[in-house]
């Protein structure tokens, strides 16, 4: 979208904010859009939490404090006080105290968390609209107006409206946008005042304080500035130098907070595929098939699910054809972009635009916590959208400033045909997003092939059974959590956490041969697990078979010497074995320990009382 030159900048703008040209009033649009975004994504006020919302809220102990946590928020890693993770994970105190307001106002009302999801995404259309209009100020404003309803209508973001946990791609996005805004020179005068360069800098650091990924701005910008606003590659550097020290200093405080030292809880296969793949080719051959997804999902958003992990996407080498397709793509767009620096400086931006947006969350230079995300395309298919509408009004020889042209209706059915699929496919997925219920039954229709699908559908099946007063219909939810648990296993039987729960339904159900086999499982797949050891022994104790039973609270207490439970049982079995020496020493320590669990105080004493 080339500019002209406008030697009266202020004409200019008056023609986008008033009709006798012909030209919309963008107030009109601006309030279009917003309707618009309310009739497609109103119906989530009604829904539940779903998936990892208790991450970040529901049962992250210091957002749970509300205001009174905030100090917590800023002082730790992000997942630090959910589950314990030590080490280097993210980083987000923003998004954080955004849920800790929330907490505070609303006390975790889901309805006011989607809502506010909502009006969060308004706002990142209404600041993206601002920065076409002022990047692309000689534009008609049907054009500008396609770009957004592509942006907004695309179906690749009812992810990140519709899962509250995705607060921090909303933050991140609206923050990043703003500072964008703030640091295009007024009219290419070239020049930022001090409030620009101050708001600019400030939205940038909430950007990065809301999610990581945000970093890709330190590049988006200055590229912004060289290809659409002609300043000079000097000039944009020196434009940058605030957002380069920020950056910094993020990083640095980051690195003094969480470290540098892999998380304990780690990231396993499941959570990411290329933790898996072994050698130069599958590495390479995974990471490729992997931009081929995204690439997939951007242009052809169908179907869409939660989960895209082994083995929906899995492990592949050179052999497979996919890879390949990935490589000679992202090589095209790549060269395309080098090409067109100049000669198409939208195009080119846009390619650049999503391989930077892109490159913190593709696996392609970092292993991140998923194989493939639909929220990691949500600032890149901005990209998308820019790209399409110029290519499009180029193809169909539309004049940009006046939205005229031989072939306009060409272009209107197009674009129009384009929008009405969107939104066929935004009706037909945002209600997946319901509950975790209909969420996970639609993750196991779409993705069949991954082990993490199946196990979700199979304990939210379990979650329904208890909630049951129905016995034909718990025993029913039961055998389908068994059935999903099994394909979970057949695609993976190296899912540990799928056999231990599975053996916990073979437990509920009475099968207690199965569930014994079952833990074994879980605990041959992953040997620090210090609960299938615990419940494993209670099964051995229920039957009476002491020595496995104390053989495995054994395990189970060597694993986490402070756990209670642990604690417990083992001073059951050296009760029931006799070793009474043994039930007061650990009875003992847990006293000295501060351990002050009545089951623990009544075995110490009924064992003093034994050795009299």
């Amino acid at each position: 979208m080339k500019k002209t030159t406008n030697s009266n900048p202020q004409k200019s703008q008056e023609k986008i904010a008033v009709t006798e040209s012909g030209k919309p009033n963008t107030i009109f649009i601006r309030i279009a859009l917003t309707i618009l975004i309310f009739f497609v994504y109103g119906q989530t006020v009604n829904f539940e939490y779903t998936l990892d919302d208790d991450i970040f809220y529901q049962k992250h102990s210091s957002v749970q404090k509300g205001i009174e946590g905030v100090g917590e928020l800023f002082n730790h890693g992000s997942m630090e006080k959910f589950d314990g993770t030590t080490g280097l994970q993210p980083y987000r105190p923003i998004t954080l105290l955004s849920f800790a307001i929330e907490k505070q106002v609303f006390d975790n009302n889901p309805s006011k968390s989607h809502l506010l999801n909502v009006l969060l995404y308004i706002l990142v259309i209404q600041v993206l609209l601002s920065i076409l209009l002022k990047l692309f100020s000689e534009v008609h404003m049907y054009l500008l107006t396609a770009i957004m309803l592509l942006f907004a209508l695309h179906p690749i973001h009812t992810e990140v409206v519709a899962s509250v946990k995705s607060r921090d791609e909303l933050l991140a996005a609206l923050f990043g946008f703003l500072s964008w805004s703030y640091f295009i020179p007024a009219f290419n005068h070239m020049k930022l005042n001090a409030k620009q360069f101050i708001l600019g800098s400030v939205f940038f650091t909430l950007a990065l304080l809301s999610k990581e990924s945000a970093i890709a701005f330190l590049v988006i910008l200055p590229l912004s500035l060289i290809m659409l606003s002609k300043m000079k590659i000097k000039d944009s550097i020196i434009f940058s130098i605030p957002l380069m020290a920020l950056t910094g200093m993020f990083l640095f405080v980051r690195n003094v907070i969480v470290g540098t030292e892999s998380a304990h809880r780690g990231i396993g296969v499941l959570d990411n595929a290329l933790n898996g793949a072994v050698g130069f080719a599958q590495v390479t051959a995974t990471k490729f098939e992997i931009l081929f997804y995204y690439l997939k999902l951007l242009f052809v958003p169908w179907p869409l699910c939660w989960d895209y992990s082994l083995n929906h996407i899995p492990i592949v080498d050179w052999t497979s054809a996919l890879p390949w397709v990935g490589l000679v793509f992202y090589g095209f767009i790549f060269i395309l972009a080098i090409l067109w620096f100049k000669k198409n400086p939208v195009v080119s931006f846009s390619i650049l635009f999503f391989l930077v947006a892109s490159s913190p969350t593709n696996n392609f230079f970092i292993n991140n916590g998923a194989t493939v995300a639909e929220r990691f395309l949500f600032v890149p298919s901005f990209a998308f959208a820019l790209a399409f509408v110029y290519l499009l009004s180029s193809f169909t020889k539309i004049e940009l400033n006046t939205f005229e042209g031989k072939q306009k209706n060409t272009f209107i059915g197009v674009t129009a045909l384009i929008m009405i699929s969107f939104f066929a496919m935004d009706y037909i997925r945002i209600p997946d997003w319901k509950n975790n219920n209909s969420l996970f039954e639609a993750g196991v229709e779409v993705a069949p092939n991954s082990s993490r699908t199946n196990q979700a559908y199979a304990t939210e099946c379990v979650n329904q059974a208890k909630l049951s007063v129905s016995a034909d219909e718990r025993n029913a939810l039961m055998q389908k959590a068994i059935e999903y648990f099994n394909k979970s296993l057949a695609i993976m039987p190296g899912n540990a956490d799928a056999s231990y729960k599975l053996a916990q339904v073979y437990e509920m159900v009475g099968i207690p041969d199965s569930a014994i086999s079952n833990y074994k499982k879980s605990i041959q797949a992953k040997p620090t697990y210090y609960v299938a050891f615990n419940n494993l022994g209670a099964i051995y104790a229920g039957q009476k078979k002491y020595d496995s039973a104390q053989t495995c609270f054994e395990k189970a207490y060597k694993l986490d010497t402070t756990q209670s439970l642990s604690i417990a049982n083992l001073m059951v079995v050296y009760i029931n074995t006799g070793q009474l020496d043994k039930v007061i020493y650990y009875g003992e320590k847990a006293s000295q320990m501060g351990i002050e669990e009545p089951k623990i105080k009544d075995l110490l004493l009924k064992a003093k009382e034994m050795k009299k």
